[in-house]
């Protein structure tokens, strides 16, 4: 008995105790473990201890007002240094579960939609019936403040473990006791939503005690298109919605990606348009001479300007090499705007502009810029006109498919060392070169780090920087739930001939058809036949190109004869406006909403070399089918060729190495880096597989 009691003594002192270190836990949400990981490293030593111990050691977010919860800010100056420190993957939940609490939260469509659909159905059809994404869990309080404290951080860990959303019965106060935990965005209604965090020692033994059970649907919708939550959702509607007409993607992206790119939004938002820095910036700019310049402080703030160049594909593929190198050296992206850039795509970062200010200094000159500038820098070393004593203030880098060898050096490592020291790089380019920054020591073992899967590089960097406009994003809604909502199967095909008369080629007709049925993409035509007794299948082809004549005649063969497998084949082109209409704004959307659809496709055929493809095909996550390039007016046998991998090729490689400037093959170097399939071997594309060329 005696033993009994005292058990019970201990039993209620432990929980005690609990309930208190619970209770001292400060209420609120975390910003991204990603955020958090990256800020302190981008800013390294100079935090503060104390800086640094607040936002591990609490978990916590500075997202919040202080004056509205001082408990939030101040109790850890109440509080000894404490040894138990939340996991990663802790903090990773919780911003996936801040995430899936904003979009599903009280005020939200979602929260609207799920509780009409709460009454007035009966449990035999309610299973039946589309609920969406979002689950709930409501916590309800009952008997004294612990047992409320210790059953609400139970409840709220049951949906952490389940991927539902917490809500709180407010009926017993709660409000007068607790601060809101979620910060919340003025665009958003208010919430009522009242939640404990429960201490960092809590969570962290329990967790590790009981081990991590993933949400699928909050982590794939978070981590899949490496997406921050920080955007008004009807400001750019194909941010939120374009994961719902594509298909849950095997390549996920790295968690150093993700925490790479939360670092990169802090810094633009620390130096993009209209911050102290970038005004401090481009006032140094000019006026500065190149051998004192060098002894000038140019601040924290180094910026690349992407000029653009070419036609539509060529832009997205080196917008996305130039942010790869921003990323990769610490610099800030700024994007000339004169293209009706803002017309085609929505901000890629949250609370800043990544385009370039009409009155920055030099805008009225960077579209001339070519090889023969005084500061192209393949210029400046063929003259022996720059080194580590003669900063100049900006340089021109030429990385177009006519650029020199000494233009290439841009890639070499010693380069990039007296580059590094150059406050603003001025980039025009027509080719992806992503895969030269591999072959420097320098970016290779952060390029792993960032890409474990080399063939995703494009993929994961387009589904985070190129979000079409809604009224882009219009034209796409619409003609997939026109033509290929309802398809059993989708296909893609991208015809770009390369010839000076680029019409119509009966040659490139026959290569389409000799390739689609060949590899069973579209079935072949037969004679008349009645088959009633098998259910038939719709296959939707969608068909990209300047010229009418191909869907033309592919959806009259099909429409005259039947198919051998009694199927359905419907075609449908979007636009033939015969020839390309580059920074004609309507044609630029048009020509950006055919991109994407072809991304949303289940397979896709492209026209070898055409960049338009390569964007297509590495969007969507799709090995295309390859139409080889006819030779003298007759169709290649074979006439197409499945891609090993889904990376877009850099036709125009760099062919010398840096330190003997010796010519060398670069598909020979690494295993990953290889020619591309459909250009024999004029470019090389990154491949995952290191089997032996095709």
């Amino acid at each position: 008995m005696k033993s009994s009691w005292g058990l019970s003594i201990k039993m209620k002192f432990m929980i005690t105790v609990f309930a208190c270190l619970v209770l001292w836990s400060v209420m609120l949400v975390s910003f991204s473990d990603l955020f958090t990981h990256q800020l302190l490293s981008a800013i390294g030593n100079v935090d503060s201890k104390e800086a640094k111990d607040k936002l591990l050691r609490w978990i916590l977010t500075a997202d919040f007002d202080e004056d509205s919860c001082l408990s939030r800010h101040q109790s850890s100056l109440y509080r000894k240094p404490s040894p138990h420190k939340p996991s990663e993957y802790l903090i990773s939940k919780l911003r996936s579960y801040e995430i899936l609490h904003r979009r599903c939260g009280p005020g939200t469509r979602a929260y609207k939609e799920a509780t009409k659909n709460l009454i007035g159905h009966d449990d035999e059809n309610y299973a039946n019936r589309s609920v969406g994404e979002c689950r709930y869990i409501v916590w309800v309080a009952a008997f004294g403040l612990g047992n409320r404290i210790l059953t609400l951080a139970s409840v709220f860990l049951h949906a952490l473990l389940t991927g539902r959303v917490v809500l709180v019965d407010q009926s017993k106060d709660i409000s007068d006791l607790f601060c809101e935990p979620f910060p919340v965005f003025a665009c958003l209604v208010l919430w009522s939503v009242m939640l404990v965090s429960f201490s960092d020692l809590f969570t962290h033994q329990l967790l590790s005690a009981i081990g991590n059970v993933d949400s699928k649907e909050a982590k794939d919708k978070l981590l899949r298109w490496i997406l921050t939550a920080d955007f008004d959702e009807d400001s750019c509607l194909s941010r939120h919605q374009s994961s719902l007409y594509r298909k849950p993607s095997p390549h996920k992206p790295s968690e150093y990606l993700i925490s790479k790119l939360r670092s990169y939004e802090i810094l633009h938002r620390r130096c993009g348009p209209g911050t102290r820095a970038y005004k401090e910036a481009t006032k140094n700019l000019i006026g500065h001479d190149d051998e004192n310049y060098a002894n000038i402080s140019v601040g924290e703030c180094r910026y690349i300007v992407w000029v653009a160049a070419f036609g539509l594909g060529n832009r997205i593929l080196t917008l996305a090499s130039v942010f790869l190198h921003a990323l990769l050296t610490g610099r800030v992206v700024l994007v000339d705007q004169s293209k009706d850039m803002s017309d085609l795509f929505c901000e890629p970062f949250p609370g800043t502009s990544w385009l370039l200010p009409h009155d920055f200094p030099l805008m009225g000159q960077i579209g001339r810029y070519n090889m023969g500038y005084s500061r192209c820098y393949g210029t400046m070393l063929r003259n022996h006109a720059i080194n580590s004593t003669s900063v100049p203030p900006h340089l021109y880098l030429h990385i177009l498919h006519d650029s020199r060898d000494v233009d290439k050096m841009f890639f070499c490592p010693m380069d990039q060392t007296l580059i590094d020291k150059v406050p603003w790089l001025i980039v025009k380019a027509n080719v992806y070169f992503v895969p030269s920054l591999w072959f420097n020591p320098n970016f290779h073992t952060e390029l792993i780090k960032l890409f474990p899967q080399k063939e995703t590089v494009f993929y994961h960097l387009a589904g985070y920087l190129f979000h079409p406009t809604n009224q882009v994003w219009g034209m796409v809604t619409r003609s997939y739930d026109a033509y290929l909502s309802r398809a059993d199967q989708t296909l893609g095909i991208q015809v770009r001939v390369f010839t000076r008369r680029a019409g119509y080629v009966q040659h490139v007709m026959d290569q389409i058809v000799a390739c689609t049925q060949r590899e069973k993409l579209l079935p072949e035509l037969a004679t008349p036949v009645i088959n009633a007794s098998r259910s038939k299948k719709l296959n939707a082809v969608l068909v990209t190109s300047l010229n009418p004549e191909y869907s033309n005649n592919l959806k009259n063969m099909y429409w005259e004869r039947p198919t051998s497998t009694g199927d359905l084949v419907q075609v449908y082109q979007p636009s033939g406006e015969r020839f390309q209409q580059t920074d004609k704004k309507l044609h630029d959307q048009k020509a950006l909403a055919e991109i994407y659809l072809l991304s949303l496709t289940d397979n896709i055929v492209t026209s070898a070399g055409s960049t338009f493809g390569y964007v297509a095909h590495s969007l969507g996550g799709l090995k295309p089918w390859l139409l080889y390039r006819p030779f003298k007016g007759r169709v290649p046998d074979p006439p197409c060729v499945l891609a090993v991998s889904m990376e877009p090729c850099y036709i125009t490689s760099p062919s010398h190495g840096c330190e003997n400037k010796k010519r060398i093959d670069l598909a020979t170097v690494f295993p990953f880096v290889r020619h591309c399939e459909d250009t024999r071997h004029d470019g090389v594309k990154l491949f995952d597989d290191t089997k032996d060329e095709l």
